[in-house]
């Protein structure tokens, strides 16, 4: 193998992470994330906890308009400084819209929001969105950001 496909190979195989900045997330919907360029495994999507959360507050994913959730139940982001929330990835049917493939490896595939599956996205609508319920926003002072970690499928494809 000549130097360029070794790299290729590499970069085929590379873990990516896309992440925001710390931020006051008002309630409802906050878009987090967009897909560019082509295909992506979404391998997850974590919410950080930058100062404590103490208000009620709970998120609800979609990826390209789907919700990850489990018949409408969120995560609740409550929790210490440093704390990390792991947003689910399982909660939609093995029959998805076209907008979104079913979880990888397909074996797994379950309808009760098993958090550790991923899922394969593209740019169609290539929106990773937070919608933010519960009691209110985010405090005043109360700080997050998420991580979003992912393989490209297609060379050109990125999150950020």
């Amino acid at each position: 193998m000549g130097l360029k496909s070794d790299i290729e190979s590499i970069l085929q195989t590379k873990q990516y992470v896309a992440r925001t900045l710390p931020t006051r997330y008002g309630a409802g919907a906050n878009t987090i994330f967009t897909i560019t360029g082509g295909l992506v495994q979404i391998n997850a999507i974590l919410c950080y906890k930058d100062t404590a959360v103490a208000g009620v507050c709970t998120i609800f994913i979609t990826v390209n308009g789907v919700a990850m959730d489990t018949g409408g139940a969120g995560i609740d982001i409550v929790g210490n400084q440093g704390s990390i929330s792991v947003c689910p990835l399982g909660a939609v049917a093995m029959v998805t819209p076209a907008i979104l493939a079913p979880p990888v490896p397909d074996i797994l595939s379950t309808t009760s929001g098993s958090v550790w599956l991923s899922r394969v996205a593209g740019p169609f609508n290539g929106l990773i969105v937070a919608t933010f319920a519960g009691a209110g926003p985010l405090g005043a002072a109360e700080l997050v950001s998420f991580r979003c970690i992912y393989r490209k499928i297609d060379p050109e494809a990125s999150i950020f």
